[in-house]
């Protein structure tokens, strides 16, 4: 999660070892380095550059990163997270990310008054990016392959006197590879939640 995209190294072993490897800035195998990790990368357009990426509902346990020769380069005791939040993506919006059950939930916050048609992203690396029914499809080889992606269909909504009330959304994907959100009515002086969920095979 860097600040302002979330990197998905493609599934392959000596892949995520040199992309591992470089993002500790630690010295890969022979093998790792000769190969070039391709990744897919989801890139927020127009994002604020004063964004923070902060963790949420820290866990007990802690990681350790023993790679490589040189113990300077070690990383002991990293705290885990049960989430982690973009705060500020875009002015009033904050991103917030956990994980369960294979996929990536993303959760937009959109304050009173501001703008969710500023959320834009785009995906860096992708072979193609199309709607299918009511979903968003990425892949990243030929045509006809199955998507390595899968962004199921977003549903939204807001809470107004303790009730929720859904709210109409779809993806709509832009003549520059951009996608964005179609909302329907909605009460701008309300918060909004935006909720889509990410399926990365």
């Amino acid at each position: 999660f860097g600040r302002h995209e979330v990197v998905f190294p493609l599934p392959s072993q000596t892949q995520s070892s040199a992309w591992f490897s470089r993002l500790l800035g630690t010295s890969p195998s022979d093998s790792a380095s000769s190969a070039q990790p391709a990744a897919v990368r989801l890139q927020f357009v127009g994002a604020d550059p004063d964004t923070r990426v902060v963790g949420q509902e820290q866990l007990p346990g802690v990681v350790n990163y023993f790679l490589g020769n040189d113990p300077a380069k070690w990383k002991t005791n990293v705290p885990t997270f049960g989430s982690l939040a973009y705060e500020e993506l875009y002015p009033g919006i904050d991103l917030v990310y956990n994980g369960g059950d294979g996929v990536l939930k993303g959760t937009y916050l959109v304050a009173p008054g501001a703008n969710p048609g500023s959320i834009l992203w785009r995906y860096e690396g992708a072979s193609r990016v199309e709607l299918g029914k009511d979903e968003l499809l990425i892949g990243v080889g030929e045509a006809g392959q199955e998507p390595l992606f899968v962004e199921r269909s977003p549903v939204a909504w807001q809470t107004v006197a303790g009730k929720r009330t859904p709210v109409n959304v779809q993806y709509v994907v832009h003549g520059d590879g951009s996608v964005g959100f179609a909302l329907g009515r909605y009460d701008a002086a309300q918060p909004l939640v935006i909720d889509p969920t990410l399926e990365y095979s």
